[in-house]
């Protein structure tokens, strides 16, 4: 099975690497610009909304832990937020061989199942790209006010990515619960 994934950042084999994955509804791999200069490793975000689908954030993980694989790279972290959390958890519970040595996640769990925003699949398929869906959304993600240009980057990428890949990903990111399977994951997690 190939990944198909395509992600933004220079990878050599065998060397420490984070991999960060960003959130659903189109979230700019932009918002881990400059993280990778501050690190001691090889990094790389991967950019799922611009990868060929299926975009079912389970699959996604599934084909990350592949990327891992095929790249043949050292010691891995899944740097991941909100939906980008559960795809790094999903290639950890998948992790049969180590590959991964720790997850790193922010605003996110192993379950969005009632969700306090159920309606959002059926409102991304209604209105896809509209201000009125997209800043709002964008407002609850960050704790604090976003810089103009990132908001910039954000809003640009956004309005690029299909419904589909959009809906897709919200969909099923609240039909999974990982709960009962968190015990197969065996690296730390922050």
């Amino acid at each position: 099975m190939a990944s198909h994934l395509n992600y933004i950042g220079d990878l050599q084999k065998g060397c420490l690497t984070v991999l960060m994955i960003p959130g659903g509804m189109a979230t700019s791999p932009a918002v881990y610009e400059g993280i990778g200069e501050t690190l001691a490793c090889q990094s790389a975000v991967i950019d799922w909304s611009r990868s060929p689908g299926p975009w079912d954030v389970l699959d996604i993980g599934d084909r990350t832990l592949e990327l891992v694989k095929e790249l043949e790279l050292g010691p891995v972290i899944l740097a991941g937020y909100s939906a980008g959390g559960v795809i790094a958890m999903e290639a950890a519970i998948q992790d049969r061989e180590n590959r991964i040595s720790g997850l790193l996640l922010s605003n996110t769990g192993p379950c969005t199942v009632g969700h306090g925003d159920p309606d959002l699949p059926k409102r991304i398929l209604g209105h896809w790209f509209s201000m009125e869906l997209f800043e709002p959304f964008l407002d609850r993600c960050f704790a604090f006010p976003v810089d103009p240009a990132l908001r910039e980057k954000l809003l640009d990428y956004a309005r690029q990515i299909p419904v589909n890949v959009v809906y897709e990903a919200a969909k099923t990111l609240r039909e999974h619960d990982l709960r009962p399977r968190l015990g197969k994951i065996t690296c730390p997690v922050v």
